[in-house]
């Protein structure tokens, strides 16, 4: 706001100075001087919030891909609570439903036709399958 505001009485001064022709006389050296202090302050201030946000994304980021003591003590506790043997399968048993589900998926991705402007196929094969294929 001082910033608007000594832009402003500046520039009305300096246009009276150029139309009056009093160039030194009608020109308010004070203002010209509080205008260049309040926009060095607002261009600092400015720069301050840029790198405050870059600093604070940064940091969400970090806590967002850090493995926390919580996220242990729940699977711990999910751990303790689950009998495995309810389930009813043997690894042998596991082993062939995993593999039944990927080639499923497989032939999904094969038989999914692309279409302009929809990127399903893409997000169907994921970051480990290409065409069918795995990386």
């Amino acid at each position: 706001m001082l910033t608007i505001a000594t832009g402003v009485f500046t520039a009305v001064d300096v246009t009276e100075a150029t139309v009056t022709q009093k160039y030194w006389v009608s020109v308010n050296y004070t203002g010209i001087g509080r205008f260049a202090i309040a926009s060095g302050t607002e261009t600092l201030q400015l720069l301050k919030t840029r790198d405050i946000r870059k600093i604070r994304a940064f940091y969400e980021k970090i806590g967002q891909n850090t493995y926390a003591d919580t996220y242990d003590k729940m699977y711990r506790t999910l751990g303790d609570t689950m009998d495995l043997n309810k389930l009813g399968l043997s690894l042998e048993h596991t082993e062939i439903l995993y593999n039944m589900e990927y080639l499923k998926t497989l032939h999904d991705i094969q038989k999914t036709k692309p279409i302009a402007g929809n990127n399903k196929i893409l997000q169907k094969r994921g970051n480990g399958c290409r065409n069918g294929k795995t990386i």
